[in-house]
């Protein structure tokens, strides 16, 4: 069981934020287990901003588990929402997040949707948006289910009004 998790982003664009270790993933693992962290979540660009080889052996060097991955570079970075106004945007977003969701899969780790989840407002109603997210949320939680991990999402914090 973990106990205790702090997070490392890699998205420059994200330094400073809600954020604990920025920038490099092998100091930030190794500050993680030398402050006696049990896991570290992982905020990165995209799944392959990491190699699975370097990150299986930081980890196991850190004797540290993967928690969760954060899917919110898909907004940060390529503005992709799960409430986009059109198909186009939302298909991307899901797929961004599906690709996630494999990466922190083979470790065991859940990934998290926070503001990739979009908001309503000038360009859709409340109840559309909330349309969009529910549909989205339960194709990729049964995506989820080959993992064996559970699915977060913070609706009520990041669904708002733009």
């Amino acid at each position: 069981m973990i106990k205790s998790c702090v997070t490392i982003t890699l998205v420059s664009e994200a330094r400073g934020r809600l954020f604990v270790f920025w920038d490099d993933l092998a100091a930030g693992c190794q500050t993680a287990n030398e402050q006696g962290f049990d896991a570290v979540e992982i905020f990165a660009l995209s799944p392959n901003a990491v190699l699975p080889d370097q990150l299986r052996s930081l980890l196991e060097h850190n004797e540290l588990q993967l928690a969760a991955v954060g899917t919110g570079a898909g907004w940060v970075i390529h503005r992709l929402s799960l409430t986009g106004a059109d198909t186009a945007t939302r298909d991307k977003a899901k797929a961004f997040i599906y690709s996630m969701i494999d990466f922190g899969g083979t470790y065991g780790a859940l990934a998290v949707i926070g503001s990739m989840q979009g908001r309503w407002g000038t360009h859709m109603d409340r109840d559309t948006a909330l349309g969009y997210l529910a549909d989205a949320l339960n194709e990729l939680g049964e995506h989820t289910k080959q993992y064996s991990v559970p699915f977060r999402s913070g609706v009520n914090l990041w669904l708002r009004a733009a």
